[in-house]
């Protein structure tokens, strides 16, 4: 059966001049920690306690030139408040050659496209897919949520894609009406 080998006397002294330093810092701390006690007896208590039993505060204790002078109630009541004129808000009309699509997404693969359109789906919305075939980058599949014909429906389908964590691009187009 093999021994273990010995230490080197320079390994222990350094483990013991660690184990110096170490005590050397526990000392220090608990030295601390009764100073801080020491010093939390130094406090006053009984004054204050005397002034809460006589219904008195710290304020009242000051001699008359320190005492706080708040004018504002005597001002707040004397005091008359005319408000401006603010027309009142008329949203503009939306739009009718504009409307808003939501692009939720951009996939490589028609199945992840897929997957998508079904979480849209579980949300009350309809979604399409939408194929584009790019020169440099090949076929991506898009999933397109709307038209919107309004900021506010379109805000409320951001809303709803946003709590299943998806972040919508929202896309702004044109109408082209035919005359």
């Amino acid at each position: 059966m093999a021994r273990p080998a010995k230490k080197s006397a320079s390994k222990q002294r350094a483990v013991a001049s660690v184990s110096k330093w170490v005590w050397m810092l526990y000392a220090a701390l608990a030295a601390g920690f009764i100073w801080f006690l020491v010093t939390l007896n130094a406090v006053p208590v009984e004054k204050a306690v005397e002034s809460l039993k006589k219904g008195q505060t710290a304020e009242e204790d000051l001699p008359a030139d320190k005492k706080r002078s708040y004018d504002f109630y005597k001002m707040l009541p004397e005091a008359k408040v005319i408000p401006q004129h603010v027309p009142e808000y008329v949203p503009k009309a939306p739009d009718p050659s504009v409307v808003y699509i939501l692009q939720t997404g951009s996939f490589r693969s028609h199945a992840d496209a897929e997957k998508q359109k079904a979480t849209i789906a579980f949300q009350g919305m309809q979604a399409h897919i939408e194929q584009t075939n790019t020169a440099d980058n090949g076929i991506w599949y898009r999933v397109i949520v709307g038209p919107f014909q309004s900021r506010s429906k379109m805000n409320r389908a951001i809303d709803s894609l946003v709590r299943v964590r998806i972040q919508p691009l929202v896309r702004k187009k044109k109408i082209e009406t035919t005359q």
